[in-house]
């Protein structure tokens, strides 16, 4: 997905006014746990709040952490989204306020705040908001975020033979349909591509720059025989998964799109009377999902799914079999 905004200052203004939203969400939260801490009172005398008044602020308390923290990761992914030239921009604005706001002298209780700032700045409750929302901003940087996954040895799996696995492995189960020897390899390179980019999932893109992978199977040669550039296509794919960084966190495994394509390439497969899935069949059902990115990266080019589908069966699946001997 390109930047919706084009001019300069269209982006810098956006980004400008993602940034002070975020800023002013920090300092409404932490003045709000700046009261909520107050409310428990303060000095030599007693709380008069009951143990279930004590209990409803420990829970809002924790809400306004939430909050912080989402805030800092929404504000982040919409200057990624919409103006994603102009990220460092919002990291230097946000980044650098809210780390003045920590660097400030705690008031110690019973004096002044430090140069004259509002008391719920200089106060642990408020700080404590504010190292949620920098801590959150840190690792939506996809470096930080490549560095934690390398750390805690970050592995995901999903149920999918390995290249020497034969194709009647039990590990196809769960799988629709029986699959060509190059398409079972384009499932395995996908999970290669998703952890190459460390995701926590392996979705649409990653299997586009699978099944293209190998210039011999059916669906990189539907791709060039319309006149579109492999290289050109993998760089476009590449950049949309680049752009959205490390992502070490989610269930793993397929994406529901992405599980959807398989499924409906099984169903294109059987209707046009083959026994076997090629990584024909998957381009095809994938372009069809025209509202999918890594399809739009195809029908930008000038690729159409009428046109996958009538040189899918003039190539068919047996190119497969004949260019990629099967492994036993």
């Amino acid at each position: 997905m390109t930047n919706r905004f084009e001019s300069r200052t269209g982006g810098i203004l956006f980004t400008v006014l993602i940034a002070t939203a975020l800023l002013l969400v920090a300092v409404i939260v932490g003045w709000l746990a700046f009261r909520l801490d107050g409310a428990l009172g303060h000095g030599p005398l007693p709380s008069d709040r009951s143990g279930k008044e004590t209990y409803v602020l420990t829970i809002v308390t924790a809400f306004l952490g939430i909050v912080a923290g989402g805030a800092a990761l929404v504000a982040t992914a919409l200057v990624r989204e919409t103006a994603s030239r102009y990220v460092w921009l919002f990291y230097s604005i946000v980044g650098v306020l809210v780390l003045l706001l920590l660097l400030t002298p705690l008031r110690p209780y019973g004096n002044d705040s430090w140069i004259g700032l509002p008391e719920f700045i200089v106060t642990v409750p408020a700080k404590l908001v504010f190292g949620v929302m920098l801590g959150a901003l840190l690792f939506t940087i996809g470096d930080v975020q490549r560095q934690v996954s390398r750390l805690v040895r970050f592995r995901r799996r999903i149920d999918m033979p390995g290249p020497g696995a034969p194709v009647t492995s039990t590990a196809t189960r769960g799988l629709p349909g029986q699959f060509t020897p190059a398409a079972w390899r384009s499932l395995w390179h996908m999970q290669e591509e998703a952890r190459r980019f460390e995701h926590a999932f392996v979705g649409t893109e990653h299997l586009l720059l699978a099944i293209i992978r190998d210039p011999r199977s059916v669906a990189a040669m539907t791709v060039t025989s319309a006149g579109l550039d492999l290289d050109s296509v993998r760089s476009q794919a590449e950049s949309i998964l680049g752009r959205r960084g490390s992502l070490v966190t989610g269930t793993g495994g397929l994406t529901r799109r992405c599980q959807r394509v398989i499924e409906q390439a099984a169903r294109v497969a059987r209707e046009s009377n083959n026994r076997r899935v090629s990584t024909g069949h998957l381009l095809q059902s994938l372009v069809a999902q025209v509202e999918d990115a890594a399809a739009q990266i195809l029908i930008s080019a000038g690729l159409t799914p009428e046109q996958v589908e009538a040189e899918v069966k003039r190539i068919g699946p047996d190119a497969e079999e004949t260019s990629h001997p099967s492994s036993s």
